[in-house]
């Protein structure tokens, strides 16, 4: 290995403020509980596998339901089964 390519400090050396990576996880569900509360405030009924791309929500519906099963299920989650239109009581 070329001498010139070395650091010059090994990673038990380091003397820095150590950085805490967040977990992004837990925001990119409250993201996606977001985005399901605004779509069903926005419409008055459950998301569907074609109205969600077609309102040009994000994330994809397949990561909807990749991390709540189904929309019906995001959408209890998010708190908004009361928003849907027509729903009784």
């Amino acid at each position: 290995m070329d001498p010139r390519c070395r650091h010059k400090h090994r990673s038990g050396e380091f003397e820095g403020t150590p950085y805490h990576v967040p977990d992004v996880a837990g925001d990119r569900q409250e993201i996606a509980l977001a985005a399901v509360r605004r779509f069903v405030e926005q419409h008055g009924c459950l998301p569907t596998q074609d109205s969600w791309p077609v309102a040009r929500m994000t994330p994809y519906e397949r990561t909807v339901h990749k991390m709540f099963d189904s929309f019906r299920a995001a959408v209890e989650a998010a708190g908004a089964l009361d928003l849907i239109s027509g729903r009784p009581d």
